[in-house]
């Protein structure tokens, strides 16, 4: 027996298993790297969690969550006004203020119109993206240029004032709903929740003390409230769940209680406003489809009324007395609409 051939073929042998277990190596190491990119790159493969789903919030807050995916800052659209004799059907009637969103409006106790929004003027740098109130005293036939509302006593770890919703109390003056960043030294932005303030004159607030509704473990933002019967009713959007809304209740409108979600069918969200009325409250929202009109006599259950049409995103109505009811949301791209970051210039930005 050629012993050399044997060794050689015992060599040979183990040269196989060798280049075979590289090769399976090399194979399984391209499966698991190619696996980790799907993972870092895919948030719901990374998120994954035994239990219910978590929905993401990919969207951010809402005067970013009406952009288009190009990247056109808020800063791009305007605040459009429309009129309407029955609160559902609305005529576009031309531009509220340029370059805004997320409008609320109200009426006071003496019959003054509010309307409060995020303002993005390019000639005014120290505004820009701040909340801004205009009031009128005629029904809404003339209003005051924009100027700065203000929030005193905020404390050190809440990140600015956004997302405005006023409200007129029974009792005289007005409650400021806002969202915020709650900051800390591991989460310097983000992690929103909402807050509260409170002024006599609808443009001055102190801030009042705790948060008004939010979670440790995730966002709300963007929220609208409204009052019906004994109780304070607090809506916001759930993001990335067409349809649900979360909902809290409150005898003050200061400590709310989370409530079951409401629904509503179809692709709508619950970004917009709400409003009290005698018969209960309506809802007006967004959604692909356009805005959306919904009604509850309790704040509870929820159905679709028929009309909100014609409206931009983020609607927010009043009634107006012998006007019929007006009406401020968030309108298209502007033609010279432009992505990436804010340009700043001395152009004026306001026409009514």
């Amino acid at each position: 027996m050629d012993i050399s051939s044997v060794d050689g073929d015992h060599v040979e042998g183990e040269n196989i298993k060798r280049m075979n277990n590289r090769g399976f190596r090399i194979t399984f190491s391209i499966l698991l790297s190619s696996f980790f990119l799907l993972w870092i790159a895919d948030p719901c493969l990374s998120d994954l969690k035994a239990g219910p789903p978590v929905f993401l919030d990919l969207d951010g807050p809402k005067s970013f969550r009406q952009n288009p995916p190009q990247d056109y800052g808020p800063w791009n659209r305007d605040l459009d006004w429309y009129e309407s004799s029955d609160g559902l059907v609305f005529s576009k009637k031309g531009i509220f203020v340029e370059r805004g969103g997320v409008p609320c409006l109200v009426k006071a106790p003496d019959g003054r119109l509010f309307a409060v929004f995020q303002w993005f003027p390019l000639n005014q740098r120290e505004s820009f993206d701040q909340v801004a109130v205009m009031v009128s005293s005629d029904q809404g036939r003339n209003w005051t240029p924009p100027s700065l509302l203000r929030v005193s006593g905020l404390p050190s770890n809440l990140y600015r004032v956004f997302d405005p919703t006023l409200v007129a109390l029974p009792e005289g003056g007005f409650r400021l709903y806002f969202s915020s960043e709650r900051t800390s030294a591991l989460n310097p932005r983000g992690n929103r929740a909402i807050f509260s303030a409170i002024s006599n004159d609808g443009i001055s607030f102190e801030f009042e003390p705790g948060q008004r509704f939010g979670f440790e473990g995730s966002e709300t933002y963007d929220c609208a409230v409204g009052f019906v019967g004994t109780l304070w009713h607090l809506f916001c959007p759930v993001s990335a769940s067409e349809g649900w809304g979360y909902h809290a209740t409150s005898s003050d409108g200061l400590n709310f209680l989370q409530q079951p979600p409401v629904f509503i069918p179809g692709q709508r969200d619950w970004l917009g406003n709400v409003n009290s009325t005698e018969k209960g409250l309506y809802f007006y929202g967004s959604g692909r489809q356009g805005a959306w009109a919904g009604f509850s006599p309790d704040g509870f259950n929820w159905s679709l009324a028929s009309g909100a049409t014609n409206l931009g995103g983020d609607p927010a109505i009043v009634s107006a007395g012998e006007r019929g009811y007006l009406a401020v949301a968030t309108g298209p791209l502007r033609a010279d609409a432009k992505p990436g970051p804010p340009v700043f210039s001395k152009k004026s930005v306001i026409r009514r």
